[in-house]
Order: structure tokens, then C-alpha cells, then sequence
């Protein structure tokens, strides 16, 4: 009976030994290795062929078979790209996050930062709406551009940038415009004033000169109204800009 017990004990021990050694080679889930850089293929040829679907398909296995392989920064880049492309702004979004902050020394590193910036101001609401998202894609573009000035990608950065900043500008600018026709200069003016304090490189800040002017004046802040316009001078005006500054200089020359 003892001896039976030895047997049976030595048996527990080395059937597990055993089974570890048949995984060797293999990932968590059963994969091999080199089955998972076979199907990560499969995935990108897929992909290149806009068959996104079925990539994701593939990405997603090997998301769950290989991990802690050193493949797994290129199934989150193919992943996000594939998400982006069929407008899953979300799931990329993740996908590229992920990527950055598990594997930020691989050579999809910098790119996974430019299309968070990116997807970020796709989804960025209009100009009259809540700007948050805004201000976060270009936080993120600006950080891009500080890490990775030489990158393919900064020219884009740089337009979805100042593209976003110039929305913010527009904020500002239709809020001046709400309150002056409310009634309400006072309140105007904090937004002119907003709005050519922090965007004075946008075509809006220009508008912005004039309706400030234009108000001051209906507030009778005649000699304020004379500063502001002298802001103007040098800056090219359209027609119609240059008509009310026009119609601005007559009645303070007349006021003078």
C-alpha cells in the first residue's frame, strides 16, 4: 500500500513537469511563436488590403494568444489603424494609448501619438458647442510636435493644431457676438478682449478689433475705441471690414 502511495505521489509531480515542457515555446493561450508572427501577416495584409474587418478579427486573437511577445506593439498600431479607418475613433483611441504607454521606445511610438491628436480633433465638437476636446487635441498635438519636430506626421500636426486653435478663436468670437446682440456690451467686451488676447494670430482677432471698437463706441469710450482701431493699422481688411472701420473713423473724427 505504501509503495502504491510513492507511485501515485510521483506521478502528481511529474505530470505537471511535463505538461510545462510541452508548452515551452508556446504563448498563454497555445499559440507558438511563430504561429503569432505568421497570423500578425495575415493581420497587416489584411489591413493593407482594407479589409479591416478581418484584421481586427486576427489582431484580437493575438491579442489574447501572444501577449508579452515582442510583436504586441505592432498588433496595437494595426489595431488602432484599423479601427480608425472604419471610423471606430474610440476603439482606436485605445488601441493607441495603449501602445504608447506600454511600448514607448517602439518605432510605432511617435505615430501612435500624432493620430491620438488626431482622432481627437475629428471628434472635436463646432465652434458654438463645448470646446474640451478641443483643448485636449491640441495639448496633445503641442506635446507631439515638442517630442518629435523632424516626424513625417508634423506638418499635419502642426494644420490639426492651429486648425483647432483657430476653432477656439471662433469660440470666443461668436460669444462676443451673442452678448452684443443681447444687449449685453459689457460682456461683449470680455470676450473681444479674450479673443484678441489669446488668438491675435487668427483672422477672427481682426473681426474682433472691430466689433470691440464698434461697442466701445456705442458705450461713447470714444478715446478706447481710437486705440482700438489703431490696432488695425497695417492688417489687410476685406470690404466689408474695411467699411466699418470707415463708418468708425467718420463718427470719432466727427466726435473729435
Amino acid at each position: 500500500m505504501k509503495r502504491n502511495r510513492s507511485i501515485l505521489l510521483t506521478i502528481c509531480l511529474v505530470l505537471p513537469m511535463l505538461f510545462v515542457a510541452s508548452c515551452a515555446g508556446r504563448s498563454k493561450a497555445g499559440f507558438q511563436g511563430s504561429e503569432c508572427h505568421s497570423r500578425i501577416d495575415d493581420a497587416i495584409e489584411a489591413y493593407e488590403r482594407q479589409r479591416e474587418g478581418n484584421a481586427i478579427k486576427i489582431l484580437d486573437d493575438l491579442k489574447f494568444h501572444c501577449g508579452g511577445l515582442d510583436m504586441m506593439d505592432t498588433v496595437h498600431y494595426y489595431l488602432g489603424m484599423s479601427h480608425k479607418s472604419l471610423k471606430q475613433h474610440v476603439d482606436a483611441r485605445i488601441e493607441f494609448e495603449r501602445l504608447r504607454r506600454e511600448h514607448p521606445f517602439s518605432p510605432f511610438a511617435a505615430e501612435a501619438h500624432f493620430r491620438i491628436g488626431e482622432i481627437l480633433y475629428s471628434q472635436s465638437n463646432p465652434p458654438d458647442r463645448d470646446q474640451t476636446q478641443t483643448i485636449e487635441a491640441i495639448r496633445v498635438l503641442n506635446e507631439f510636435l515638442s517630442l518629435y519636430p523632424s516626424s513625417e506626421f508634423a506638418d499635419s500636426a502642426t494644420t490639426f493644431r492651429d486648425n483647432g486653435v483657430d476653432k477656439l478663436a471662433e469660440k470666443e468670437y461668436l460669444n462676443a457676438r451673442f452678448y452684443r446682440r443681447q444687449g449685453k456690451k459689457e460682456a461683449s467686451l470680455v470676450y473681444y478682449n479674450s479673443l484678441i488676447a489669446k488668438y491675435a494670430s487668427t483672422s477672427h482677432a481682426t473681426n474682433g478689433l472691430v466689433g470691440k471698437a464698434e461697442v466701445l463706441i456705442e458705450l461713447g469710450r470714444h478715446r478706447e475705441a481710437a486705440e482700438t482701431l489703431e490696432q488695425l493699422q497695417g492688417i489687410e481688411l476685406d470690404e466689408e471690414l474695411s467699411r466699418r472701420v470707415q463708418i468708425m473713423n467718420t463718427v470719432l473724427s466727427d466726435r473729435s
